[in-house]
């Protein structure tokens, strides 16, 4: 999906990538913050 956007670079790509991915996680958990999400998946 993102590598479609060819008008972003390699790395905007890699962002767009990370926050679609947090989004559909918290939208998947709907009981957790985007911030308490993060601390779960660094430990």
């Amino acid at each position: 999906m993102t590598t479609a956007r060819t008008d972003l670079s390699v790395r905007n790509q890699e962002i767009l990538y990370d926050t679609v991915f947090l989004g559909l996680l918290e939208d998947s958990v709907r009981i957790m913050s985007t911030e308490e999400l993060l601390d779960v998946l660094a430990t």
